[in-house]
């Protein structure tokens, strides 16, 4: 999954993998079958985005996203996450300006919010990943 500086990854409201650096990389996670995916994510300069894939499913539309912390516990499978906006996709893995992710499905989308002002957000994914997910930031 790319992004940079922070990134906190949860797996059915379980902390799954945490770092703070500079730059991105990639690192892969065996995430469990049929869990909800969610990322909160920090990006202090640069380009924004987030990029992942598990199996055939991807970062993409479905994906919600937010500019403040929510309250409750977002991470968690049944959160009302209703009132989030969708994610915006900023483009496929490989497209201008960022570089291809190999481990990382072509049809992943880039995603964040509507703002690439915000340098902090919190994203939820749709759930039931199938396979172990390749996470570049």
């Amino acid at each position: 999954m790319p992004l940079d500086n922070i990134a906190e990854i949860y797996s059915d409201g379980t902390l799954a993998y945490a770092t703070v650096t500079q730059g991105r990389r990639t690192v892969s996670l065996a995430i469990p079958v049929d869990t909800q995916v969610a990322v909160r994510a920090v990006n202090n300069a640069g380009l924004i985005g987030i990029l992942a894939s598990w199996g055939s499913l991807t970062t993409n539309l479905a994906w919600k996203c937010v500019a403040f912390e929510p309250e409750g516990d977002w991470t968690r499978r049944g959160y009302d996450d209703s009132a989030w906006p969708q994610a915006v996709a900023y483009g496929t893995n490989g497209v201008s300006p960022y570089r291809d992710v190999t481990d990382v499905a072509a049809s992943a989308e880039w995603i964040w919010t509507d703002s690439s002002e915000d340098r902090e957000v919190w994203c939820r994914g749709p759930g039931k990943p199938i396979m172990p997910a390749a996470l570049s930031y």
